[in-house]
């Protein structure tokens, strides 16, 4: 993961919510559900415990008419919603279409419709827009949601006055707080094809919508027409009597002119009903009987339309709910040694039970009982048989590496059925460098391409070897199959066949420090090879949705992960003088995920940030690899923030704090070591905390790898606003005319003089140039200062388009210093900190020389001779601290 600045920045979780802009536009087969506001989330359950039976109904009379119910809503005080005494209703709350001409509460008590004359809601065509439209209308949502239990259906309806059957109107009911609708309803309008199978692809017919569709799958597409007493497999449902005039198996016409009750119950045994209630005195009639698309839980009931035909308008009235309060389902603690046996979830769609599983729409996946007091997921590849492959569920596993000697293993239950391409991928998410996370990647089976137009299954289990791979089909592309992986090339055979049997096999993957890895089915070694990455934080369970696959399934249980902790370490007091020389550091884990303060941050280092390709190598370094290589450098370069420049934080590390602006200024010295010169341009910062969060970079040394010559960035004289108009920059001596050589050390250095304001740059003592600190803005104040305090560095990486593939092109961090003023440290000649063999050597390789500024002329007086070797040896490991 890349980052220009250090900061948190946050941003918006869902980019397709519904906004509060008049005549907001959805898809028709959209199914989330708009979070315009907190009251989306699950809420208290007042002084009732889950599973409570709770009935409500609200008659609308107590809410504000002829007003916007866009955005957040508009609220009520609870006396018109009536429930059992001490349940909250503080977020009892109408929203939806931001126009007030298009929807909102009015009374009808002057003018009477069908007989009412109270408070209702209604959706008007003030405007009629073009047919093929689907449009916010309004909803109602309470205080906590519903959700049936062994026993107790949860239930919810409205009455509605539907005035015309050239509008199109839905009534459906949503569990918010998945963001995802539970059920719908939709009638009358027109479906238009803007692209071929928009309607017929979703089981809707490409024309007028004169009978009721409903959201509940049946053999093609998402909706299924409603029939009288029947069910989604076509049976008469025993007990269910047909309206006068009708028969059983009849198509249901929406009652148009007249008042009439729309209900929907969901229960236990992953059922959803649909009833219909003609309020004339014969009650209820069930007009479909089916499996839930995506959940079973209920908090809003809600009514959108087309607006197509001008003048048409619905009326929602009297709205009810009844069921048991959700209960939600605890997962096991994300402590290593992992285990998920599936059984502490609740039996139904795996959707919305928690943050630990993520499941899309298109999985269409429940939890069941596979064997009595056993229960697994199933995932059913018959919604979007279309050949692309995706994600269909993830589960966080616990913050782990492998460590020295210490491997762990991930394994799952997987059974499967017919011949669909499936995938188990283990994510380490922003731990690697790999797109995407990816760490491993098994294929159960392939789509075999070797026929053209006729793929046929080939049921070898696969791993994946090519890191920049990524099988995901774009979601808009039309061809299938393009991005199927190459045998040999992207993927590899592990000769082992995959039996689609419904018969439960242990997968298993171990993976080292050094990232081999084994994969293992029911304990046998299928395959021996190279992860992407050491690490895993997440399961991914993918399909390739493949329509000769169509109608099998995939079933999962006990995720077991046989892990460690991450490493606990101790660092140096973050105190001046400082000297880290990275021994605490644990081979080929990332500096951010040790943990240096259990207290403070038991996930991660609070003194340390580390992005992608970046690791401590055990033996005092870390190590940064440009594993990108995507970006192209210009001579002479642009300055930081302007647009050809790229520039990516690598490492951050936290220093003591010392002031820049009174005292004795401050120093910095870090001593790296560059495994190959003029391959990837690098970057070295200090930093001074920003006010509101993040860091003020207060000037830069940049190696640029094109010419290998060293820039500094700093500010111009006399300049007084920040940005990218602010820079200078300062051509400094070549990498040769330093005299470094890839693999050998050298040390770059810093010093903040207050007393002329400027930063003074060294490389091997050698300098470099001096700049003015940098300008930033307070987004609090929005002053304007100087960066001159020092808080922290940051190592910068150019990510060169050049660099080598295998191995990487590395800079390594050896060491760092920090001390206040520029206190001398006779012997010291790379500023280090300690006086070792590379001042000796130093001293050695320049005996004899004449001349100013010599680096190992330890007495300053113009000649390397005894009297410096002298020096050296007297101060031979000692350290300047």
């Amino acid at each position: 993961m890349r980052t220009f600045i250090l900061a948190l920045t946050a941003l918006p979780l869902c980019t397709l919510c519904a906004s509060a802009q008049p005549l907001v536009r959805q898809s028709l087969t959209d199914l989330r559900v708009p979070i315009e506001s907190p009251g989306a989330s699950p809420r208290q359950n007042g002084p009732f415990p889950p599973g409570s039976i709770i009935t409500m109904r609200d008659e609308l009379e107590n809410f504000p008419v002829d007003v916007s119910i866009g955005g957040m809503g508009v609220s009520a005080a609870p006396t018109s919603f009536t429930g059992p005494d001490g349940f909250g209703w503080g977020l009892n709350t109408v929203r939806g279409q931001g126009n007030v001409a298009f929807a909102r509460v009015v009374d009808l008590t002057g003018a009477p419709i069908g007989g009412n004359a109270t408070q209702a809601i209604r959706l008007t065509t003030a405007a009629a827009q073009a047919p093929g439209g689907f449009f916010t209308g309004a909803n109602l949502s309470w205080g906590s949601p519903i959700e049936p239990v062994a026993g107790a259906n949860a239930r919810a309806s409205s009455e509605l006055y539907i005035s015309t059957i050239a509008e199109q109107y839905t009534f459906e009911t949503a569990a918010a707080f998945t963001g995802f609708i539970t059920s719908r309803a939709i009638w009358g309008g027109t479906c238009v094809e803007v692209q071929p199978g928009d309607c017929t692809d979703q089981g809707l017919p490409n024309g007028p919508l004169t009978t009721i569709y409903l959201l509940s799958p049946e053999f093609i597409g998402l909706f299924s027409p409603a029939r009288y007493c029947r069910d989604f497999q076509g049976f008469t449902i025993p007990g269910c009597t047909p309206p006068a005039g009708s028969v059983i198996g009849g198509l249901v016409p929406p009652p148009i002119g007249v008042w009439s009750r729309w209900i929907l119950e969901t229960s236990a045994d992953l059922r959803v009903t649909y009833l219909l209630d003609l309020l004339d005195g014969n009650g209820e009639v069930i007009i479909h009987r089916g499996y839930p698309l995506v959940g079973l839980a209920i908090d809003r009931v809600g009514f959108n339309s087309a607006y197509e035909s001008q003048g048409a308008f619905l009326l929602a009235d009297n709205i009810e709910a009844s069921g048991p309060l959700r209960m939600i389902p605890k997962p096991p603690a994300l402590d290593c040694p992992y285990l998920d046996d599936l059984n502490w979830m609740n039996a139904g769609p795996l959707r919305g039970q928690s943050t630990r599983w993520f499941d899309a729409l298109s999985s269409a996946a429940t939890v069941f009982e596979r064997s009595p007091g056993d229960q697994a997921i199933r995932q059913i590849n018959n919604v979007s048989s279309d050949n692309k492959h995706r994600v269909e569920m993830t589960s966080t596993l616990p913050n782990s590496y492998a460590l020295p000697g210490d491997p762990w293993t991930f394994c799952v239950d997987v059974a499967t059925t017919g011949q669909t391409v499936r995938a188990i991928t283990l994510d380490s998410e922003a731990t690697n460098y790999i797109f995407g996370g990816v760490t491993a990647r098994v294929f159960l089976g392939r789509a075999d391409l070797s026929v053209p137009n006729n793929p046929a299954f080939d049921p070898t289990v696969y791993v994946q070897v090519d890191p920049w791979y990524d099988p995901i089909d774009d979601p808009f592309t039309t061809t299938p199959y393009d991005n199927a992986p190459t045998p040999g090339v992207e993927i590899v055979s592990t000769g082992y066949q995959w039996v689609a049997d419904d018969a439960m096999r242990t997968l298993c993957f171990t993976i080292e420090n050094d990232r081999s890895m084994t994969i293992s089915v029911e304990g046998v070694e299928i395959y021996s090879g190279v992860a992407f990455a050491n690490a895993a934080q997440i399961v991914r369970f993918e399909s390739e949705n493949n329509s000769f696959g169509w109608n099998s399934r995939m079933e999962l249980d006990n995720l077991s992960y046989a892990c460690l902790p991450l490493p606990v370490v101790t660092l140096p007091d973050l105190t001046s003088p400082i000297f880290d020389d990275f021994a605490w550091g644990v081979a080929n884990v990332p500096p951010s995920r040790h943990i240096d303060d259990p207290i403070g941050s038991p996930l991660a280092s609070t003194r340390f940030t580390s992005a992608n390709g970046v690791v401590t190598d055990g033996q005092g370094g870390v190590v940064m690899a440009n594993v990108f290589r995507d970006t192209v450098h210009f001579v002479p370069p642009l300055p930081p923030g302007a647009s050809d420049a790229n520039l990516f934080a690598q490492f951050s590390a936290r220093t003591p704090s010392l002031p820049g602006g009174s005292g004795s200024g401050w120093t910095v010295v870090a001593e790296f070591e560059s495994s190959e010169w003029g391959v990837t341009s690098r970057g070295w910062s200090p930093l001074q905390t920003r006010p509101g969060g993040g860091f003020s970079p207060i000037g830069y040394l940049w190696h640029l790898a094109p010419n290998d010559t060293f820039y500094l960035f700093g500010r111009q004289e006399g300049a007084t606003q920040p940005g990218a108009q602010q820079f200078v920059v300062i051509q400094g001596p070549t990498r040769a005319a330093l005299g470094l050589v890839a693999g050998e050390p050298y040390a770059a250095r810093v010093q903040y003089d207050p007393d002329a304001d400027r930063l003074d740059w060294f490389v091997n003592d050698q300098p470099v140039g001096s700049t003015f600190p940098l300008l930033d803005t307070s987004p609090i104040t929005q002053v304007v200062y100087a960066a001159r305090n020092l808080d922290a560095f940051v190592v910068w990486s150019g990510d060169d388009e050049t660099a080598p593939t295998d191995p990487p092109s590395t800079l390594t961090l050896r060491s760092m210093r920090v001390f206040a003023g520029d206190a001398p440290c006779p012997g010291d000649t790379n500023s280090d900190g300690v006086v070792n063999f590379i001042d000796l050597n130093a001293v050695l390789s320049t005996y004899g020389q004449a001349g100013a500024d010599l680096p190992a002329d330890i007495n300053a007086d113009g000649v390397v001779n005894f009297a410096d070797l002298n020096a050296i040896l007297a101060a031979f490991g000692t350290s300047c601290d």
